[in-house]
C-alpha cells in the first residue's frame, strides 16, 4: 500500500487560487516524491512537505511550495526518512505538526516553524503507524488524527488529539469509521467539524467511499460517494464555504485506477 503514487495538488487549493474556476496545470522542478506528507501554513502562505518514498528508499527532504514553485528547505533537525507521515498545520501554536509514517513504523511527534524541524516529548503518544490523517480542529483548537496502516494488517480506527503538548486519546463513540489508512480529514470552518473521506482498508484489499464528520464527541456518517477512493487531495475553501476533494485511486480486486473527479461538500453532501 505504501507505494501507492500520492498526487500532490494541494498547493492548488491554497487561498491564493481559490478564486480559480478551472485547473491549471502547473509543472515546477524539484516536487516532494510520492507519499510524502504535506500541510497548508496558513500563517506564512505556503505549502509544507515532508518525506514520500521514491524507488522503495524513503525520503527525508522538507519542500515548501510558495505559490510558483518548489523549494528545498534546510534545517538544523529533521524527522527520519519516511513515507506517509501524517500532517496539518496547527494554527494556535502557529507550526506544522508531524506524526509517525515510515518505510517502517514510527509514532515520533514533530513540528515545524518554517525554520527548523523540533521532536516533542509527549506523555502520552498513539501507537506506530503510517498512512493516518489529520486535520486542525479550529473551534477546539487541537490537531485531530484517526486511524493508519499498522504492523498487526488490520487497520486501525482510534482517535487521538494534540493540545501542542500531549495527545489524549479519545472515546470513538457508538458508531465510528471502519478501520483504514491513505484517507483524508479536513476542517469544515462552517460547520465546527473534521470531516473524513474515504481510505483504504488492508484486510479488505479496497478502497472505500464513506463521508464523516467528528465534532470533537461523536462521529456522523454521511451519503456515499460514487466510487469508492483513496490517496486524494482535501482541502477546505474558506471563500466559498465548502471542502474541495480532487483525484486520488481506486482499487477493486488488485486493479488500480487513478482519478481526476473534483467533488465539493456542501451542506453536508457531495457534489460533482
Amino acid at each position: 500500500m505504501k507505494h501507492f503514487a500520492l498526487t500532490v495538488v494541494t498547493a492548488l487549493l491554497a487561498d491564493s487560487l481559490l478564486s480559480q474556476t478551472n485547473w491549471t496545470v502547473l509543472a515546477p522542478a524539484g516536487p516532494p516524491a510520492p507519499t510524502c506528507g504535506y500541510a497548508w501554513d496558513s500563517a506564512r502562505d505556503s505549502l509544507v512537505a515532508f518525506g514520500g518514498e521514491l524507488f522503495g528508499s524513503g525520503q527525508a527532504g522538507t519542500r515548501e511550495w510558495n505559490g510558483t514553485g518548489w523549494s528545498l528547505v534546510g534545517t538544523a533537525n529533521s524527522p527520519s526518512a519516511r513515507a506517509r507521515p501524517a500532517m496539518c498545520f496547527d494554527e494556535a501554536r502557529g507550526e506544522t505538526v508531524l506524526f509517525g509514517g515510515g518505510t517502517g513504523f514510527n509514532n515520533d511527534t514533530w513540528t515545524f516553524d518554517g525554520t527548523n524541524w523540533t521532536q516533542k516529548a509527549p506523555g502520552t503518544s498513539p501507537p506506530v503507524r503510517f498512512g493516518a490523517a489529520m486535520a486542525y480542529d479550529k473551534a477546539r483548537q487541537v490537531v485531530v488524527l484517526f486511524g493508519g496502516f499498522v504492523p498487526s494488517g488490520q487497520d486501525t480506527r482510534d482517535i487521538w488529539e494534540w493540545d501542542g503538548s500531549n495527545w489524549t486519546q479519545k472515546p470513538p463513540g457508538a458508531n465510528p469509521p471502519a478501520r483504514r489508512g491513505a484517507h483524508r480529514m479536513a476542517y469544515d470552518d462552517a460547520r465546527g467539524e473534521v470531516v473524513l473521506v474515504g481510505g483504504y482498508s488492508t484486510p479488505g484489499q479496497t478502497t472505500l467511499n464513506d463521508t464523516w464528520s467528528w465534532d470533537g464527541t461523536a462521529w456522523t456518517q454521511y451519503g456515499l460517494l460514487a466510487t469508492s477512493l483513496c490517496d486524494q487531495s482535501l482541502a477546505y475553501d474558506s471563500a466559498r464555504q465548502r471542502i474541495v476533494m480532487f483525484g486520488g485511486l481506486n482499487i477493486q480486486g488488485g486493479v488500480l485506477t487513478d482519478l481526476n473527479t473534483t467533488f465539493e461538500w456542501e451542506d453536508r453532501k457531495s457534489v460533482v
